[in-house]
């Protein structure tokens, strides 16, 4: 009668184990006292048959089905939780005593999880003077595409416009395009070599040997040869 009482027992806290997942639960959270006699045996014996494990501490248990025992993994998940939230820089103490990491298995492998999430390149290791830090590779790279600066028709034949009223020609330097526009050289050839633009895009070699280091500093690689002058036309239209 007690066998069957136990048995009992095991497929219920082994039912609310496997709704709990990687959370796990607690003696409270499965009611189970301290020496509840039947209850506690049906506890003890999965433990003894390594059908669960606790992840807490010997006197905080929290018990997870062994298919979720892994410490390394969860600390890893809860880390990587908690810096993608926002973008910000944690240092390593803040990051292996976060609150979301149980006390006890979990916990001590916070600093392999840095080490590991480091490796994987999810997490990014930041010197900053002598100090160490952390950020979410994926949250550091969301924020950088943001601010980045982006470059549209309008924006672009504006800049065009206004450097050459300044400079009298429809041939201008694309290094002072390029600073009209206050972006990086990259962007702006990718614009300018986008042949899906809704602008006509004309380059021209310019003069390189009498070119300043400036100039030279815009020049654009077609066949290994540098262009360092661009003139607009909006598609359907004379030159602007």
């Amino acid at each position: 009668m007690k066998e069957d009482e136990i048995k009992s027992y095991k497929e219920v806290v082994l039912s609310k184990l496997r709704e709990a997942g990687v959370r796990g639960l607690s003696r409270g959270k499965l009611d189970i006292g301290s020496g509840d006699g039947l209850k506690d045996k049906a506890l003890k014996e999965l433990e003894k048959e390594r059908k669960i494990a606790n992840i807490g501490l010997p006197n905080k248990p929290v018990f997870v089905l062994k298919e979720f025992y892994t410490p390394l993994e969860l600390a890893c998940e809860i880390i990587l939780k908690k810096t993608a939230v926002e973008l910000t820089v944690f240092s390593k103490t803040a990051l292996i005593k976060l609150k979301e990491l149980p006390v006890g298995k979990i916990r001590s492998h916070a600093g392999k999880a840095l080490d590991w999430l480091v490796k994987e390149k999810t997490l990014l290791r930041l010197k900053n003077g002598g100090k160490v830090l952390y950020a979410n590779a994926a949250s550091l790279r969301a924020a950088l595409a943001a601010e980045t600066p982006s470059l549209d028709r309008k924006r672009v034949l504006e800049a065009y416009h206004r450097v050459k009223e300044r400079c009298g020609l429809s041939d201008i330097d694309i290094a002072d395009l390029r600073q009209e526009l206050s972006v990086s050289q990259e962007l702006l050839e990718k614009f300018l070599l986008d042949d899906k633009q809704p602008v006509k895009v004309e380059l021209s070699q310019g003069d390189w040997p009498t070119s300043s280091e400036k100039i030279r500093s815009g020049a654009i690689y077609i066949s290994g040869k540098p262009y360092l002058l661009v003139r607009l036309i909006e598609r359907g239209l004379h030159d602007v």
